[in-house]
């Protein structure tokens, strides 16, 4: 007879932090160590203004990120396309891309929680330190660029997304 898996909860604020080597702040809550038998991970991600991850992938890995509160960009692929999200948007990162993390504000932090197919908490995890250079100009066009339009939204009265 198979061993029954059974339901864990685990409280986000009793979990520590722990910079991770892509270079993110992230607070493991379940994995494989707090749920044995589950194929699934998550984490609380929080990201200092202005900060950017070192670009990475997770070779076998889906990601899901769902802001909770800050606006943030993905940058994705080779050429590290931005893909804005803010409060209430999920991304999803396939397994085997590149990509990088970004906080848009120079003032404001980003909290988020992750979810991933990796139930070892980051065991798949590959740096491409190749492409950091390239990611840290991307972010700082990308933060003038949000700059702007939030001081374009507050002249007129409409925020950004």
């Amino acid at each position: 007879m198979p061993t029954q898996r059974l339901p864990a909860r685990v409280t986000i604020a009793d979990a520590a932090a722990e910079t991770r080597p892509h270079g993110q702040s992230l607070i493991p809550v379940i994995h494989s160590g707090t749920a044995p038998g589950t194929r699934l991970s998550s984490y609380g991600a929080r990201m200092q203004p202005g900060h950017v991850s070192n670009v990475h992938l997770h070779r076998d890995s889906d990601v899901i990120v769902h802001v909770l509160h800050g606006a943030a960009a993905t940058l994705w692929g080779p050429d590290l396309r931005p893909l804005e999200h803010g409060p209430g948007q999920q991304v999803w990162i396939p397994a085997g891309l590149e990509h990088a993390a970004v906080n848009l504000s120079r003032s404001v932090e980003v909290v988020a929680i992750e979810i991933r197919t990796d139930p070892d908490a980051n065991a798949d995890v590959e740096l491409l330190p190749e492409l950091d250079r390239d990611a840290c100009a991307r972010r700082e066009e990308l933060q003038a660029d949000y700059h702007e339009r939030v001081l374009d939204g507050l002249v007129s009265g409409e925020m950004p997304c």
